[in-house]
């Protein structure tokens, strides 16, 4: 229990901006969009993202945001990658 606990929070934080759009959507469409979502972090296919998946996920996305690859995100970095995702979910 305390594991599926962790994992729903992590998710919840990782999801929030990729499903912040969801008000007029049922809860079977975003049940399928975070099982998706679930799917494309969770490596090892237990159903659950653990700890490792979450750093590993948040770390492809730093690094995709860092355009320049300097370590850091400017503002402009932050702002182009929010477009993107908005650009994606717009699909």
């Amino acid at each position: 229990m305390k594991k599926f606990l962790i994992s729903a929070a992590i998710v919840s934080l990782v999801s929030v901006p990729a499903f912040a759009n969801t008000a007029d959507k049922s809860d079977a469409e975003i049940r399928a969009k975070v099982q998706e979502h679930i799917k494309t972090i969770d490596t090892n296919a237990d159903g659950s993202i653990s700890k490792a998946e979450h750093d590993a996920a948040s770390d492809r996305m730093f690094s995709e945001a860092d355009t320049n690859k300097d370590g850091q995100l400017s503002l402009d970095e932050m702002v182009a990658k929010k477009q993107s995702k908005k650009a994606k979910m717009d699909r």
